[in-house]
């Protein structure tokens, strides 16, 4: 995640060196032959960093979901197991329980995969923020203002997405009951 967040600073970097490269060339012919070579090495970089990072993050994402969706299934299981029947007839906490066996699977992990992209967008909006203020110190600035709608309506729709998920009709609530009693 780290290397996805730094690339655009690394990017930069080379195209730097390209334009003093090609500034400090005698002839057009070394301009072309140095320009050419350049694209091709950074065509070829930019791929294999690319895939790596594909291979290296499914790699991480499928430890997490199987081992710790492994983990959190015997920990539900043996919690579930210990309890009284007088949870399983209380709604309240029919309710709880109904909601931790849609939820825990996947609920981490996802909060796991949401702060790994928050840090990668984070590391990525520092490095083009320094590559802009090399042109004005204001841009950057600018442009983190102009996303600024963008984040609030995300933000919103989550919200309302989030409480649409979480809500449980008494008749659901019934379903859930009578499914764990038919299945015990």
């Amino acid at each position: 995640s780290i290397l996805m967040g730094v690339f655009p600073i690394i990017i930069n970097y080379a195209a730097k060196l390209l334009i003093d490269n090609t500034i400090q060339a005698q002839t057009s012919f070394q301009i072309m032959t140095l320009s050419l070579v350049f694209f091709l090495a950074l065509r070829y970089i930019i791929e294999l960093v690319s895939d790596l990072g594909r291979y290296f993050f499914r790699f991480v994402d499928r430890i997490l979901r199987y081992k710790m969706e492994f983990k959190m299934v015997n920990m539900f299981t043996n919690k579930i197991s210990n309890l009284d029947i007088g949870y399983f007839e209380n709604p309240e906490s029919q309710n709880l329980i109904f909601k931790a066996e849609r939820a825990y699977p996947w609920r981490i992990i996802n909060m796991l995969s949401c702060i790994s992209s928050l840090f990668i967008n984070s590391i990525t909006i520092i490095g083009a923020s320094l590559a802009l203020i090399a042109f004005k110190w204001w841009i950057p600035i600018l442009v983190l203002i102009a996303g600024i709608p963008r984040i609030i309506l995300g933000m919103k729709q989550t919200n309302i997405e989030w409480s649409a998920m979480n809500y449980i009709t008494p008749e659901s609530r019934e379903f859930g009951y009578l499914t764990g009693l038919l299945e015990s």
